[in-house]
């Protein structure tokens, strides 16, 4: 198979700037999904996407970002266009974009805090919802009452002292 992925890498590499953005990520994620890596080729669609990341959708910056994880290829200046791209779509994102993206950048071993900043926020407004949604045990989010200072933390008293003493 590696005579197959090598010759559409070299059909793919001249052109790669006439992809759209969609096709970029497909063929990335298709890349990542068989765990075939080719250096030019990701180089090539790093540097295509880069130059039009604001035309990505939530899905493609999402696919793009777990695909390069997924092979193991830290490209940072493509990670830095994701990033300030997914930190100002992340409203947007859906659960499983948020966990792709996240799961990329814990791959790669990449601290980036505004945009775990911005994963984390989207994620806690899904998890809870907005006033009058519906969250757990079926109850209203503005029924929710808070948790009482000795239940905050398992393991922790209302004084503070670990295992109730």
């Amino acid at each position: 198979h590696e005579q197959l992925w090598d010759a559409i890498s070299a059909a793919a590499i001249p052109i790669i700037h006439q992809f759209k953005p969609q096709d970029m990520s497909n063929i990335a994620w298709s890349y990542a999904t068989m765990r075939y890596q080719n250096v030019q080729l990701l180089d090539s669609i790093a540097e295509a996407a880069i130059s039009s990341i604001g035309e990505f959708s939530c899905q493609g910056l999402s696919n793009m970002a777990w695909s390069f994880a997924k092979i193991e290829c830290t490209h940072r200046q493509l990670l830095e266009a994701i990033s300030a791209q997914a930190s100002s779509k992340c409203d947007a994102f859906s659960p499983q974009e948020l966990a792709n993206t996240a799961w990329a950048w814990a791959t790669l071993r990449v601290v980036d805090r505004p945009l775990l900043d911005a994963i984390s926020a989207r994620a806690i407004s899904t998890l809870i919802g907005r006033p009058g949604a519906v969250g757990a045990g079926g109850r209203k989010q503005e029924d929710w009452e808070a948790p009482s200072e000795a239940t905050c933390e398992v393991g922790v008293s209302a004084r503070g002292a670990v295992g109730g003493r």
